[in-house]
């Protein structure tokens, strides 16, 4: 804490007055945020309300995303998705981005897609429209495209983490191979000499 010290009345009115300046200009710096602040929130929603009833989240198949892809044909809807989608905010780029994602896919349809498809075996999520919607929601919130990009790779490549998959991977591992144990041999018949077995009387009747 700034202890001010004042050797005369016109040092401590000027000391004062400079104070009260500074006030002044962070009131007006944040008034003007806020009111720019207000005019994007007002815009967001604005484009929010035009969005298709028919978009349905999170998708979970491949026809939930043909059918998403399809009304991303117009740029309206576009625009519309990616502010519907800056609406859900967050409390960091990733949160906000991590929360986008959590929002349009299901953890077990995001195991389909990398970024590239690289391998052949998964869908490209950034070849799809749908992508383009997430980016234009993170710019909107001043997050850069390579942020975006790298907070979407990850989320993708943990997918088999999440929900579960990543404690009954280190639980097969902590329990090991399977053993198994033979039973114990059932005990053999004591016989006595007055008792015979099946093979003797076999044996007895080829005599």
């Amino acid at each position: 804490m700034t202890v001010m010290m004042f050797f005369c009345p016109v040092e401590r009115d000027h000391a004062l007055l400079r104070a009260v300046e500074e006030l002044k200009a962070l009131v007006r710096q944040n008034n003007l945020l806020l009111q720019a602040l207000t005019r994007q929130k007002t815009t967001a929603a604005a484009a929010a309300d035009t969005l298709s009833e028919e978009f349905k989240f999170p998708m979970n198949c491949e026809e939930d995303l043909q059918r998403v892809e399809d009304l991303l044909r117009e740029k309206s809807q576009e625009k519309a998705l990616a502010a519907h989608l800056s609406a859900l905010g967050g409390c960091n780029p990733g949160d906000a981005v991590r929360r986008i994602l959590r929002h349009i896919l299901t953890n077990h349809f995001a195991l389909k897609f990398n970024w590239l498809g690289r391998g052949g075996k998964k869908l490209a999520f950034a070849s799809y429209k749908v992508c383009n919607a997430v980016r234009g929601a993170s710019a909107s919130q001043n997050i850069s495209a390579s942020d975006c990009e790298a907070v979407i790779k990850n989320w993708l490549k943990c997918s088999g983490d999440r929900s579960g998959g990543r404690k009954r991977r280190e639980s097969r591992v902590h329990e090991g191979p399977q053993q198994f144990s033979l039973p114990p041999p059932s005990p053999s018949p004591v016989m006595d000499d007055t008792t015979s077995s099946d093979s003797d009387d076999d044996c007895s009747s080829l005599e």
